[in-house]
This record gives structure tokens, sequence and C-alpha cells, in this order.
């Protein structure tokens, strides 16, 4: 007898496992077996913090969100991983259907920053410069993890 589990996270990926009752499922699956068990608890959530990779912001294919910096200086990013940290970047790209945010209070520096942290699920490289404007942004934009890890 099979089991088969599969959930989609939106457009990013997709999981299929299938379990055997009469033989012991390999290490990796039970790994990706534990995460996807994570997510059947609530299937619209992803957890976040996590690392998206920073090569997926250079994938024009994936870059549906244009961030309008000070001086008109454009930052693209995918308003999915966006969304999944963000409740109110969900609400305004879902919802709202917005393709860009005016964001020229904050300079591309800081904008790049806050997508980079939001990419990798890790505030490490945040510089002196940009710290302030990064941590406004994550209150802004209720990134409950990364106001979390400014404090």
């Amino acid at each position: 007898m099979h089991y088969t589990i599969s959930i989609s996270a939106s457009s990013l990926c997709v999981y299929f496992v299938r379990l055997s009752l009469n033989r012991k499922p390999k290490l990796r699956t039970v790994s990706i077996c534990l995460g996807i068990l994570k997510m059947i608890e609530d299937p619209k959530r992803v957890y976040t913090p996590m690392n998206f990779g920073l090569r997926l912001l250079k994938s024009p294919t994936h870059s549906n969100l244009i961030l309008v910096a000070s001086q008109g200086e454009a930052v693209k990013a995918s308003s999915v991983i966006l969304s999944f940290n963000s409740p109110v970047i969900d609400h305004m790209t879902t919802e709202l259907h917005l393709t860009s945010l005016d964001m020229k209070e904050f300079s591309k520096q800081a904008v790049q920053g806050f997508v980079e942290a939001v990419y990798t699920g890790d505030a490490i490289g945040l510089s002196r410069d940009t710290f302030r404007d990064i941590n406004k942004m994550a209150h802004v934009f209720k990134v409950t993890w990364l106001v979390t890890k400014c404090e």
C-alpha cells in the first residue's frame, strides 16, 4: 500500500513524496516528509525565515515586483517570496494586484538589503548604514522575524 502526499507552495515548488509501508523510507525522504507534515498543519503558510537563495534574486523570470527606491532606482524581486515573509506585501500584491511599490523614502542599498534579508532568511549581512532603514521596512511590512532579529 502506498501513500502519496503532494503540496504546492504557490508556484514556487511542488513536493511529491511516496511512502511504502513494506520498506523503510530513506533519510532524505523522511526529512522532506517532516517539512511537508509541518506545512500540512497550515497549508497556506510557508514557515519563514527560509533561505530561498540569492540566485533567485537575479532571475528575471521570478522578479515580477518592482520596488522603487529613492531617486527612482528600481529593485526587482519576487512577489511570492516577499509575500511569504510579509502579510502587508501579500495583501498589496494579491488583493490590490500591485506590481510596483513606492519605497522612495529609502535608498536603493537599504531596499536591496531588505530584499536580500528576506530572500536568505538571515539578517547577518546588514550594514550600519542601512540597518535603521531595513528595521523600519521590517516594521512597516510586518516581517516579524526580521523585526526580532533587529532588536
